[in-house]
Formats: structure tokens, sequence, C-alpha cells
């Protein structure tokens, strides 16, 4: 709804934005573009060479299959400030999606994820473990409760990573410590929901990610123990 992007996504970017300002020439915000169609937004860190952040206005799922893993680069950028797809070849490291390909409407959303600077080197048992769970889970969510007073699927995901101190990957590429995700919307049956989760990018021990709400109208067999037990 016009409410919720003036009230919660608009104001959030905005600040994230106005906050990487200062160092403008290290972080670049990149509106994802595929056959001539804007569909998410990155704010990338030229100099770790990972996305800070990607976001996307949910609107459901066509469930068509995933796309082929053709990985796309950044034309804006120069390949110095940006990863390339040789950095991840035998490097024991997933190309670790932000927004995942699942969650696009379309199936040109769908294949626009595949650009390097909307992954991260991620822990392949993570990546393929309790963070594809999480995202699973979330898009269930999405689907069964995030339909708005006029019968429209809308929600807004913001999904991110915590670049590492000093673990880099091919000598260029900071691998993450932790990767994060957080959605919110408004629905007609609940009200406001909203939550996150975060996990540490290590080999995964727990089916299970920690999370945090913001709202308490997350359904009770969903919550609180993180989609323990989802409905869907």
């Amino acid at each position: 709804s016009g409410y919720l992007k003036k009230t919660v996504l608009f104001p959030l970017l905005k600040t994230l934005l106005l906050l990487f300002k200062k160092l403008e020439g290290r972080y670049k915000p990149i509106c994802q573009t595929l056959n001539d169609t804007r569909t998410f937004v990155t704010l990338y860190d030229t100099t770790n060479k990972i996305p800070v952040f990607s976001a996307y206005k949910y609107r459901g799922n066509q469930k068509r299959k995933r796309p082929a893993n053709i990985w796309k680069i950044e034309p804006q950028r120069r390949y110095n400030h940006q990863a390339g797809n040789t950095d991840y070849k035998n490097q024991g490291f997933d190309r670790g999606h932000l927004l995942p390909s699942s969650y696009g409407f379309s199936e040109n959303d769908k294949e626009s994820t595949f650009t390097l600077t909307n992954v991260v080197p991620q822990e392949g048992t993570f990546n393929k473990g309790s963070w594809n769970y999480m995202e699973q889970c979330v898009r269930c969510v999405l689907d069964k409760y995030c339909i708005n007073n006029n019968d429209i699927t809308e929600g807004f995901v913001v999904i991110g990573a915590k670049p590492s101190d000093n673990d880099i990957l091919n000598n260029r590429i900071n691998i993450p410590s932790m990767l994060w995700s957080a959605f919110c919307c408004y629905s007609r049956e609940k009200g406001w929901l909203a939550s996150a989760h975060w996990g540490e990018n290590i080999p995964d021990i727990n089916k299970h990610l920690d999370c945090g709400q913001a709202f308490n109208n997350i359904p009770n067999n969903i919550s609180p123990h993180c989609y323990t037990n989802p409905l869907c």
C-alpha cells in the first residue's frame, strides 16, 4: 500500500542510503535492471566487493522454475570494483544470493537476481540448509498473509550481509561473517507483520536461524520459534 511505502519502506531505504552517502565513492546504489525492466535495488560496497543489501517489493510467486545459473556482472562497475565469476571458482564457497530468485514475481525478476552484485561468498551448508529453509518459510508467510485490503499480495524484503574483519576470498572478495533478512507487510487478516532473521556464515549446525519480531501478529504456530512449524 501507499501508506506502507511512505511510513516504512521509503524512510528505511532513505536512511540507509544517506548513511552511506558520506562514503559515496565506496558505496554504490544499483538499480538492478534486466531487459530494460528495473527489478530491485542493491547497495554495493566496491571496497569489499560484496553487496551491503538488496531490497525488493514482493508481489507473489508464479512458481516458475529456477533459472539457469548464468551469472552477470554490473556493466557500470569496473572489474577491480566488483567480484568476477572466476573469483568463486574452486574456492569452496557458494555464490549466495541476497535477494533469492525464488522471491521473483516474473521470470525476468528471477533471472535478474543472477548478478554477482547480488551475491556474497556463502558457506555451502549454510546456504543450502538453514538459510534456504528460512527463505522458503518467509515466502510462505508472504504468500499466505501479506495480502492487502485491495486483495493484492504485497510485501517488502531487505536482505544484507555483514562484512568480516579479514576473511578474504581469492585475495579480493570479503567473506561476510553474517547474513540477515527482514520483511514487512500489511495483512488484511493480521494487520502489520514484520520479522527479521540472521545467521553466521559458518557450516550449518542448526536448521533454524535466530530471529526477532517487530510486531506481534505473526501467527502463533509459526512464531515464536522462527518458523519451526510453518503452516505452508
